[in-house]
């Protein structure tokens, strides 16, 4: 991952932390973990990184080797987590969406949906989109309040990213689909080959 134009960087930031790549060692037990996200300032003044996974499992560290676990109050598993309008935004089963902005205090938002929620991509801008099972698409300005976008597909949407003004998601069966903002005219359009 690289540095978005915000100064947030993608979840794959997390390789190179630990001595250049070497083995991480924290004390998260047999948590399986389904993602990652650094956030070089926070609000609370501090660069974090930090986990989620399965059944609501949040892990956080500011030095890459002593890590800490929070609570953010739900079960549910987490599959993803970015850093984006000052808040860590943490997504996954059941429509699940909480936020912190200091990975510690955690805040559950209202969902549109139900259904699995795996991942989420921001444009730099203020604008998040967070993709699921059954082409299901939310759209936040804020990252704390989330509507829901029409994908024009019941594929299962397992990735998300954002470059050259487009965002593109993919999915089952093949799915790719593209859009610039993911609210105007069919929310994602697919892609075409060419």
């Amino acid at each position: 991952g690289g540095a978005d134009r915000d100064g947030e960087t993608e979840t794959a930031a997390r390789r190179g932390l630990a001595g250049g790549g070497g083995n991480v060692d924290p004390p998260l037990g047999r948590t399986n973990l389904r993602g990652t996200a650094f956030a070089s300032a926070t609000t609370a003044g501090t660069s974090e990184l930090v986990d989620v996974g399965g059944n609501g499992a949040v892990f956080w560290t500011i030095d890459g080797s002593t890590w800490t676990a929070a609570t953010p109050g739900v079960t549910t598993n987490l599959d993803a987590v970015q850093y984006r309008n000052g808040l860590f935004v943490a997504i996954g089963d059941m429509g699940t969406i909480v936020t912190s902005p200091d990975a510690v205090t955690w805040t559950a938002r209202a969902s549109p949906t139900t259904n699995a929620l795996t991942a989420l991509e921001g444009n730099g801008s203020g604008q998040v989109i967070a993709v699921g099972a059954n082409g299901t698409i939310l759209v936040s300005s804020d990252s704390m309040s989330w509507a829901a976008a029409n994908s024009g597909t019941t594929s299962n949407l397992y990735g998300i990213g954002f470059g050259n003004g487009r965002y593109v998601a993919v999915g089952g069966h093949g799915s790719m689909l593209t859009t610039t903002d993911g609210t105007t005219g069919p929310a994602i359009a697919p892609a075409t080959a060419g």
